[in-house]
């Protein structure tokens, strides 16, 4: 039996396997994808519900198996901003942002490699993405609202791991902060699917008819180049 696929609303892509040797269901993380293998004896909806209730699990091992370790050499940039991090005399973890570059100065007697000094580099790299966002989506959604013609009633920035934006009933839009890390054309077809959505709430033909008429027809390439992308670091 062919591997059939499921779209969870918090762990994203799932590739299921139905399989006639397995005693029991499992998941399976692989290269940043999650497998869920179901006996064939039992129905699919029962795998799905295992799933769903291991869904703090498998997000927290998939940022586990991405993590991005920063140091001096790491290579780091978001759409408005490159990192760059050196040892310092400081007692303490400094950050400094500007135009095009945040400086983080990591004090030289610590282990940079470590979870605290890992942790502290996080920090400031996503308070530095969050104050960025802040800065930018909302006048870009604006934007675009203005452009297309599309009407909503407010807009929020979030830390959210789990989705890159979202569009409620009333009409307001939460955006993730690490929309930062992606290219501009990605960022944007984020904000025009969010925007779509207070017209169609659901991603039915006419929601995607809608997306194609404010992407030039490239919202199936866009949003297969989206799903290369994660919501952490």
């Amino acid at each position: 039996m062919e591997d059939v696929f499921y779209e969870d609303e918090v762990v994203g892509h799932v590739r299921i396997r139905r399989s006639g040797k397995a005693n029991r269901i499992a998941i399976k993380l692989k290269e940043g994808k999650v497998i869920l293998t179901v006996p064939q004896k039992l129905q699919t909806e029962e795998g799905i519900r295992f799933l769903q209730s291991k869904r703090n699990w498998i997000l927290a091992h998939l940022k586990k198996q991405d993590a991005v370790i920063f140091d001096e050499n790491t290579i780091f940039r978001t759409i408005t901003f490159e990192l760059k991090i050196m040892r310092s005399e400081l007692s303490s973890f400094h950050f400094k942002l500007t135009p095009n570059l945040l400086t983080v100065l990591c004090p030289q007697q610590l282990d940079i490699r470590s979870e605290n000094s890992q942790a502290a580099i996080r920090m400031g790299i996503e308070r530095a993405m969050r104050m960025e966002a802040k800065r930018i989506l909302p006048k870009r959604l604006a934007f675009f609202a203005e452009k297309y013609q599309f009407a909503y009633s407010d807009v929020n920035i979030r830390s959210s791991k789990t989705r890159w934006g979202s569009c409620s009933s009333a009409g307001n839009i939460s955006l993730s902060y690490f929309l930062m890390t992606l290219p501009g054309e990605l960022i944007d077809y984020v904000l025009l699917h969010e925007l779509c959505h207070t017209k169609e709430m659901n991603h039915s033909n006419r929601f995607w008819k809608l997306m194609d008429s404010v992407t030039d027809n490239k919202s199936k390439k866009l949003r297969a180049e989206l799903k290369k992308y994660k919501t952490f670091i």
